[in-house]
């Protein structure tokens, strides 16, 4: 009489034990699955952020291109009044 009730219980406790490892294996894909999400949303926001610190750097590029051009002009409209200035005292 104890054997069946043995063998019973040892299935049962197979049967849980094999449903716990499912779960397991459930919860571990489940977990692998939000860390390659978490993962994919940081790369995009990486991505964005290098794309607007490229816009960022080039709109600066260019407005330091512009202020170089201007005191090019400012010094060159000095100089050429410096040397109008010295033609007419000759």
């Amino acid at each position: 009489m104890c054997e069946p009730i043995t063998a019973a219980s040892i299935a049962i406790g197979v049967g849980s034990a094999a449903a716990g490892g499912m779960q397991a294996i459930g919860q571990h894909q489940a977990q692998q699955a939000a860390v390659a999400r978490s993962n994919a949303i940081a790369q995009q926001n990486y991505q964005r952020e290098l794309q607007i610190a490229a816009q960022k750097s080039q709109k600066e590029n260019e407005v330091y291109k512009a202020e170089q051009e201007a005191q090019t002009a400012a010094l060159n409209n000095y100089y050429a009044t410096i040397s109008r200035n010295q033609a007419e005292e000759t």
